[in-house]
């Protein structure tokens, strides 16, 4: 029998594994692995120069890659190059470009016409135009919810990005509960552990302090697997913030404490300068505390009997009160300044592709 081997095997291949290791944020593996296949130099198939468009580090390599796709007959393709110049376009503010990739798409596939959403959605947002915001995730077919979880936990996770900002904490928590479930079921971890940590910081916000634990710990376990060195930082600030407003300094500390640690590991600037600003305001209430409990240990001292052992040991209606030090006596409650500075606490749920 003759055999027929199927010489685009391997590229197909190639392109799949590809696409699962940028999904999972692997990029410079994904780069490594192609590049040893020698598939990026030799990408025939329009799916392979889109994946080698996406994996470029030259942004003229990559709008050439495209242009090619473009020229060719594959329709899906084709939708599917414009909405990779859509995005790099949005990746550069350029808001025009992006609109103008979008409105020449022809018939794009399911799974590209989510990501298109995505992207007028986060136009949206970026305009403040909320309105429009909502239009775009409604605009999703329901069937195509419902067959791709992906989808699914991306419009989930934007719903209640919307819904955090307008004060909606319920519909927030439905919907974060949605997309981590839905995360789950395609293995995305990464996106998982996003839902969860989020998830964690609205429950904090509805004061349901021990849930909110619960899903700030589920979201530390993925970030650990994941090794995800400023998403564990990040997470360890919100429960930082649980603990502070559960009036445990202490864990509070120590929290604070290894997610600084982390993000100067990783060198996260922005994120560290504020968990940065938190730590040392935990610490200044905390040596404030310890010094007022000191003055009052002191107080009583000086204000009893020194002949009578029982005296000292309880003062009598005659000796001076014991000073109320109600600030380690009653849950801590940070103001709105300290909470703002734990980067920990932001929500940061536009997910595009």
């Amino acid at each position: 029998m003759e055999r027929t081997d199927d010489p685009g095997l391997g590229e197909r291949a190639g392109v799949l594994v590809g696409r699962l290791l940028m999904a999972r944020g692997a990029i410079d593996e994904a780069r490594d692995l192609l590049a040893t296949g020698g598939l990026l130099a030799s990408a025939t198939s329009p799916a392979a120069r889109l994946l080698a468009a996406d994996l470029a580090t030259d942004p003229a390599e990559a709008e050439r890659l495209r242009e090619e796709v473009l020229a060719g007959e594959d329709r899906e393709a084709r939708d599917r190059a414009r909405i990779a110049r859509a995005h790099a376009a949005y990746l550069t503010g350029d808001r025009t470009a992006v609109a103008d990739s979008l409105a020449a798409l022809e018939q794009p596939a399911p799974d590209a016409s989510g990501t298109a959403a995505m992207l007028r959605f986060a136009c949206a947002v970026g305009d403040g135009d909320w309105t429009a915001a909502r239009a775009a995730l409604d605009a999703i077919p329901k069937g195509h919810l419902t067959t791709m979880p992906s989808l699914r936990g991306r419009v989930a996770l934007n719903r209640a990005f919307v819904e955090r900002r307008e004060g909606d904490l319920v519909a927030a928590t439905r919907h974060l509960r949605e997309a981590e479930e839905a995360f789950a079921l395609c293995d995305d971890r990464r996106q998982e552990a996003l839902a969860a940590n989020n998830l964690g910081v609205a429950q904090r916000d509805r004061g349901e302090l021990v849930e909110a634990r619960r899903s700030l710990h589920r979201a530390l376990r993925l970030r650990r697997q994941l090794e995800d060195l400023h998403g564990e930082g990040s997470t360890l600030g919100s429960l930082a913030l649980v603990e502070l407003e559960a009036g445990h300094l202490g864990r509070a500390r120590l929290l604070l404490h290894d997610a600084v640690r982390l993000l100067e590991r990783g060198r996260h600037a922005r994120e560290l300068q504020g968990l940065a600003a938190a730590r040392l305001l935990v610490d200044l209430y905390g040596r404030g505390a310890a010094a007022a409990r000191g003055a009052g240990s002191r107080s009583c001292a000086a204000t009893s009997p020194l002949g009578s052992r029982r005296s000292a040991a309880r003062p009598t209606a005659s000796s001076s009160p014991r000073p109320r030090i109600n600030a380690v006596s009653r849950p801590l409650r940070p103001s709105a300044a300290a909470r703002g500075v734990v980067g920990g606490a932001r929500i940061t749920s536009l997910r595009l592709r």
